[in-house]
């Protein structure tokens, strides 16, 4: 079934991984984004986290969130 409605530019929140350097994560970003465009057709925009960030849940954790965007 269709997923939810979103307005453009779809909110990605990412966490980066300890061993990643802050300095190489515009890279990353690029090489995730054509990876985006090419197999699913959306630029969407990315929001790094540090690590630990996300909230981890005992059960199922909520992957989408419908909302204002937080800016």
């Amino acid at each position: 079934r269709p997923g939810p409605l979103v307005e453009p530019p779809l909110r990605v929140r990412l966490e980066y991984g300890a061993d990643l350097r802050v300095e190489d994560l515009p890279g990353l970003e690029q090489d995730l984004l054509k990876h985006f465009r090419r197999h699913l057709r959306i630029t969407p925009r990315l929001q790094w986290l540090a690590p630990g960030v996300l909230p981890r849940e005992a059960m199922k954790t909520r992957y989408v969130e419908i909302g204002e965007p937080e800016d």
